[in-house]
């Protein structure tokens, strides 16, 4: 019984502990804000219509007003693992800023692997489009956009999701399994990681009853995890994801830094979020395992990926060869 005990202790004092329980309680933390700001969203949105605000407030109102309960969960789970950043954190004092792996290289080189890995993802989203375009399979939004438009609804939310994301997930949790683990199992964890954050949202068409009650959130988290048993329909999105962490993953070992898997994961949410606004993707026209509705899951964006992976191998050695000190 004492020694269960004391391998209980040792575990809870652990860093693989530390991962679980920043997991669990970022869903319990979400799950209690997102009522708090769902509410305040729509308020936002409310009083912008009565009130005259900048044009940035405006465009972020109207964006607050049309927003879906999935979307606020979103930015809950995204402020809870902040707010529960300290769990892990706080294991990684005796590690040192290594963890972090900001990187030594010369300014010059980290620039390079920013704009490199944000160009190659971003080159590469295009070429798809211009493949399914070239079939047919891409038709443009009647839409109004501007450059405004742009930087607000794709630019912002690609540097926000880039410099954060890969902080946490790159940064912290895959610098805490390498402490357990080996190279491989510790690509694998942090991807797995990766990618159930971001499976978490509602199935598509949810109405939530009452979202601005205390147990709003305890109700979407309950039809998310629900879905676990339709394997088959979050199969292709799962996979997506995992791939695209091993990915980023890779980067952050082989660079030596955070700069390269920023720049990469920037390139992705800038072009996506660009590929929503103006276009539509005709999946229909396709074998269903090809490409979803979003441009993100199926086979066709697991080349694209394959072809960003090869863009990293030759930008890192590229620049170890011009930088051999590096």
């Amino acid at each position: 019984m004492s020694a269960l005990i004391s391998a209980i202790l040792r575990f809870t004092r652990s860093e693989v502990s530390a991962i679980l329980i920043w997991f669990v309680a970022t869903v319990l933390l979400a799950a209690l804000i997102f009522p708090h700001l769902y509410f305040a969203g729509k308020q936002f949105a409310v009083s912008a219509q009565q009130h005259d605000y900048p044009a940035i407030l405006e465009m972020l109102a109207k964006s607050a007003g049309r927003a879906k309960p999935e979307r606020y969960m979103s930015r809950a789970l995204m402020l809870g693992g902040l707010i529960c950043l300290p769990i892990v954190i706080g294991r990684m004092k005796p590690l040192g800023l290594a963890v972090f792996s900001i990187g030594s290289q010369r300014h010059l080189v980290k620039g390079c692997y920013v704009l490199g890995g944000f160009c190659i993802a971003v080159l590469v989203q295009a070429l798809l489009m211009l493949s399914l375009h070239f079939f047919g399979l891409l038709h443009p939004k009647q839409a109004d956009w501007s450059v405004g438009m742009m930087a607000c609804k794709a630019l912002l939310p690609a540097l926000g999701a880039g410099i954060l994301e890969e902080f946490l997930f790159r940064g912290i949790l895959l610098g805490l399994w390498l402490r357990v683990c080996s190279v491989f199992w510790a690509m694998i964890g942090s991807s797995l990681i990766f990618s159930t954050c971001h499976f978490l949202s509602p199935p598509p068409g949810l109405v939530v009853a009452e979202p601005t009650e205390w147990y709003a959130g305890f109700e979407l988290f309950a039809s998310i995890f629900s879905q676990a048993s339709h394997l088959r329909s979050i199969a292709p999105d799962f996979l997506s994801l995992t791939a695209l962490g091993l990915v980023l993953a890779w980067c952050r070992i082989r660079a030596g830094s955070l700069f390269l898997p920023v720049g990469i994961h920037v390139g992705f949410v800038f072009a996506l979020k660009l590929i929503s606004m103006l276009w539509n993707v005709d999946a229909t026209a396709l074998a269903p395992f090809l490409i979803g509705a979003d441009a993100k899951s199926g086979l066709l964006p697991l080349v694209s990926l394959a072809l960003s992976f090869a863009g990293c191998v030759f930008l890192i050695r590229w620049l170890k060869r011009k930088n051999p000190v590096e």
